[in-house]
């Protein structure tokens, strides 16, 4: 997943890792589609944030996109 593009708190990227690594444990496939659609939900967001609810502390809140739900 690129860090370059965003500025993710601590816990979501501890929680990115650990979803990925879960997705790796059963499917390579999965963990790859996990994080282009990771990556993919980023560029949205990068592109145009303020489309986005904002959440607590400027934060964007409950985004979901494609088959995998990002909170």
């Amino acid at each position: 997943m690129r860090s370059d593009a965003v500025d993710l708190h601590d816990e979501a990227s501890a929680e990115y890792d650990a979803a990925f690594d879960w997705y790796l444990e059963r499917s390579p496939d999965a963990a790859l589609n996990f994080d282009a659609e990771v990556e993919h939900a980023l560029t949205q967001i990068v592109q145009a944030p303020q489309r986005w609810a904002v959440g607590p502390h400027l934060t964007i809140a409950g985004f979901c996109s494609g088959n995998f739900p990002l909170l």
